[in-house]
């Protein structure tokens, strides 16, 4: 082996030890995982089915609905439209939920085929 793999796998193996000497910092087990998620909600007031706080990780999302349209499209939104029957969609709070503004397209200016 030259010099510089040596150096490199000696760098590779001391970095380890000070890693593990140094109770593994970045990395959380399950365990730490749902008590820091668990101080989080008592601390936000967040609580779970049974009047505890949430152990399980997720917190509720925003409230969303899905509502069917005339064309059979359905279509996912913040605030139902007035008379249409909507379900309540369930969205946790660590999934993405992406808005989308939708602008109506603009029809190009007319081309003038005249010829000069």
């Amino acid at each position: 082996m030259d010099n510089g793999r040596a150096l490199l796998a000696g760098a590779v193996v001391v970095g380890a030890v000070v890693w593990w000497l140094a109770g593994h910092p970045g990395y959380e087990t399950g365990e730490q995982r749902r008590a820091r998620i668990a101080e989080l909600d008592q601390r936000d007031g967040v609580a779970g089915s049974d009047g505890k706080a949430s152990t399980s990780g997720t917190r509720p999302g925003p409230t969303l609905y899905r509502c069917p349209g005339a064309d059979g499209v359905n279509t996912i939104t913040d605030s139902p439209p007035l008379g249409a029957k909507c379900t309540v969609v369930s969205i946790r709070d660590d999934q993405n939920v992406v808005s989308l503004q939708v602008e109506e397209p603009q029809a190009p200016p007319p081309k003038d085929n005249k010829k000069r």
